[in-house]
């Protein structure tokens, strides 16, 4: 076998897995996001402090309190 086709195959192997990498990691966020939001429905929609700061961690969004810029816009 030829040495540029084999390493044409493994590049197009490593491409394939960092795909099925980085699907894995969307679905797994959109399914613990769906989690969250079954357990606000279960509970009512009352607020747990703990969740809600493990939901913006999953997020990426700050718990602090707003900016005064954000607070001027309100």
């Amino acid at each position: 076998m030829n040495p540029v086709s084999i390493h044409q195959a493994l590049a197009s192997l490593r491409i394939l897995y960092d795909f099925e990498r980085a699907f894995r990691i969307v679905t797994r966020q959109g399914a613990q996001r769906d989690q969250i939001e079954a357990v606000k429905r279960v509970k009512g929609g009352e607020n747990d402090e703990a969740h809600t700061g493990q939901q913006s961690e999953i997020e990426g969004t700050e718990t602090g309190p707003p900016s005064p810029h954000a607070q001027d816009r309100q």
